[in-house]
């Protein structure tokens, strides 16, 4: 059975995460340097991280969110380092409400629809992904999440599951089920 094929260890996915927090931090070390306090409405979250990763991904999410993708601020509240300023920014639903303690819930709060899941396609030739994806695809935000946890790193079908179906623009680390709830 070749590498690519195998799910990855429990520790390799722990250590993806620790770098993607160091990253996090790093970014939010700068994003501190700059100051303090929300962004005002009339321009866009902005960052001086360049550098590829978590960083840029936050950027984005923040980005998307002030954009008006309730989803993505709601995303951005579950990637972003407890306390710091885009986790602020995402409490308020990018500047749409005051600031919240815990969750904001953007898209609950401003009942936005979820958007239709994609059709899944050709993701591979492992039957239990593929039975994982079909129910995500079907609405079960789980399979989602637990599709994304089991599948190869940098796969189609973590990616299926990460977008929740192809539900989210911007990618989730397994928050489906806290987004759009029980299938």
């Amino acid at each position: 059975m070749p590498v690519n094929d195998i799910a990855p260890s429990p520790a390799r996915r722990a250590a993806r995460r620790v770098l993607a927090t160091v990253a996090a931090l790093a970014a939010l070390s700068v994003l501190a340097a700059c100051g303090e306090g929300l962004q005002q409405r009339d321009a866009a979250p902005v960052s001086s991280t360049t550098s590829p990763g978590s960083g840029s991904e936050l950027d984005a999410l923040a980005q998307a969110c002030f954009e008006g993708d309730l989803f993505a601020c709601d995303t951005l509240f579950l990637r972003t380092e407890v306390g710091g300023d885009l986790e602020a920014y995402s409490q308020t639903c990018g500047g749409r409400i005051e600031r919240q303690d815990g969750a904001p819930g953007c898209a609950d709060r401003f009942e936005v629809v979820p958007p239709e899941a994609e059709a899944p396609g050709d993701l591979g030739a492992d039957p239990e992904l593929d039975a994982l994806a079909t129910a995500c695809f079907e609405g079960d935000a789980g399979a989602c999440d637990d599709l994304y946890l089991r599948s190869p790193v940098d796969s189609a079908s973590e990616t299926y599951g990460a977008t929740c179906g192809g539900r989210l623009a911007l990618a989730t680390d397994g928050g489906c089920e806290s987004q759009f709830g029980q299938g």
